[in-house]
C-alpha cells in the first residue's frame, strides 16, 4: 500500500483475475462513505483499489517563504504547496481507512494534477481521463446528494455534478454511492 504522485501507477491493469477499482477521493464525508462501502461490500480479494485525489494546476507559480511568486520547476517545489499537502493528507487519511478496513489486494492512493478552466477540464473529465489511463475496470464515486432540481439550478452558474459527468462520459462502469449524511 502506498501513496504516489503523478502518473506512476499508469497501466495498473490486474493480470490475476482481479479488477482495477478506481475510487476518486476528496476530503468530503461522501468520499469516505463510498470508500468504506466499496471495501466492505464491493471489492473482492484479488481487486486492486486505486484511490486518486485531484488538485488543480492553476498556475506554474507558488508563493515563496518571503511571499514572492516563484516558478514551480520540479515536483519537490510543488510538494511544498498547501494544495499538495492537503492532497497528500487526504491520501494518507484514505490509506489509513483502507488499512483499518483490512483491504486485501493492492491498495494505493495517487495525487494527480488537472487543469481547470473549461468544460472539458474539471474534476469529472480528469476522473474519466485517469480511468482510461489506468485501465480502470470500474469507478466508484461518492455523491454529495444534490438533487436534480438543485443540480439544474447550479449548472447555469458553471457548477455541475462530478458523479453525473463521470456516469455519462466514462467507458468504464460507474457506481455512484449515495451519501447518508446531512
Amino acid at each position: 500500500m502506498g501513496i504516489a504522485h503523478g502518473k506512476e501507477m499508469k497501466g495498473s491493469k490486474k493480470k490475476d483475475g482481479g479488477r482495477n477499482v478506481l475510487i476518486p477521493v476528496d476530503a468530503s464525508a461522501s468520499s469516505e462513505q463510498a470508500l468504506r462501502w466499496a471495501l466492505s461490500d464491493f471489492v473482492k480479494p484479488k481487486d486492486a483499489v486505486h484511490m486518486v485525489t485531484f488538485i488543480a494546476d492553476q498556475s506554474p507559480f507558488v508563493r515563496g517563504k518571503d511571499n514572492r511568486l516563484c516558478l514551480i520547476d520540479d515536483a519537490e517545489n510543488l510538494a511544498d504547496t498547501k494544495q499538495m499537502k492537503m492532497a497528500t493528507d487526504t491520501c494518507k487519511k484514505f490509506m489509513d481507512i483502507a488499512n483499518k478496513e483490512k483491504a486485501s489486494g493492492t491498495t494505493y492512493c495517487e495525487v494527480v494534477r488537472y487543469h481547470p478552466g473549461s468544460a472539458t477540464s474539471g474534476v469529472g473529465p480528469a476522473i474519466v481521463h485517469h480511468a482510461s489511463d489506468t485501465e480502470a475496470d470500474v469507478i466508484i464515486v461518492g455523491s454529495r446528494g444534490l438533487g436534480a432540481v438543485e443540480r439544474s439550478l447550479s449548472r447555469p452558474l458553471g457548477l455541475g455534478s462530478v458523479s453525473d459527468y463521470t456516469v455519462h462520459n466514462s467507458e468504464a462502469p460507474v457506481v455512484v454511492y449515495k451519501s447518508h449524511h446531512k
